[in-house]
């Protein structure tokens, strides 16, 4: 069965579990990381995003153009979370910000859904190469 989720407003249709009663953080506001909380949040789990960026999206909103991308579109994507009731926390660094051990103690399961931005070539032999993340982050 269908519902149209939390608001009497036309949000979106989505199929939602009642609530399961589980609180899973997912650390990482990349494709990966919201992707599995919109699954969870689908399954009925409350999720809590952390993400270390002032903004989500990971590589989909500081490594690829908006001309390629344009943001007004990624935003309204993301934004279905935010419907849904996904909660985030930005410029929250796991280990910095806030230790893992809190995230242990207050969820009940913990996805890591971080990227690795410093691209996966080693360049360090090459003079005056600059990495691939850093050339798209600058652009």
């Amino acid at each position: 069965m269908q519902q149209i989720i939390l608001t009497g407003k036309k949000t979106g249709i989505f199929p939602v579990r009642t609530k399961m009663g589980k609180k899973v953080a997912v650390i990482g506001a990349g494709p990966s990381g919201l992707q599995a909380a919109l699954e969870l949040r689908k399954e009925g789990c409350q999720v809590t995003v952390f993400e270390k960026m002032p903004v989500r999206g990971g590589m989909l909103r500081i490594g690829i153009p908006a001309y390629r991308l344009p943001r007004t579109i990624l935003e309204r994507e993301i934004s279905y979370l935010d419907r849904l009731g996904v909660k985030f926390e930005l410029n929250c660094e796991i280990g910095k910000n806030k230790p893992f051990s809190e995230i242990l103690e207050n969820f009940d399961s913990v996805i890591v859904a971080v990227g690795k931005q410093q691209g996966r070539v080693d360049t360090s032999w090459i003079t005056g190469m600059q990495k691939e993340f850093s050339v798209l982050r600058d652009f």
